[in-house]
């Protein structure tokens, strides 16, 4: 019994790897996304940022006419709530391959310069 369950979990975990290395474009496509909203929300004045560095966590979508809805930002900083859905709301984007209307999540820190 042992043995079946464990041949099972392989031959499951050889598929997902599978699935997984096969799928090499969304990739590409998630690393254009991440380099195009970080620019977006880069080059911004922090010196009202409370500390000198500052988590957050991005959870936006792509609407059918490329531009991005934030649908969330997870921070303990008012000011870069503000920040960064002032800089990133109806920002239109082109990447090919992403998939619209479906959520994303990117973690983003935040270090004024001294």
């Amino acid at each position: 019994m042992k043995t079946i369950r464990l041949l099972t979990l392989s031959l499951a975990l050889a598929g997902l790897t599978t699935t997984v290395f096969a799928k090499g474009e969304p990739a590409s496509a998630d690393l254009q996304l991440r380099k195009k909203i970080v620019s977006l929300i880069s080059d911004v004045d922090l010196t009202p940022m409370e500390h000198y560095e500052q988590d957050a966590t991005i959870k936006f979508l792509i609407t059918g006419e490329n531009e991005i809805v934030v649908l969330s930002v997870h921070t303990a900083s008012d000011y870069i709530d503000s920040l960064v859905k002032e800089r990133l709301n109806y920002n239109h984007v082109r990447v090919h391959g992403i998939k619209k209307m479906t959520p994303y999540s990117l973690s983003v820190r935040f270090v004024k310069e001294s």
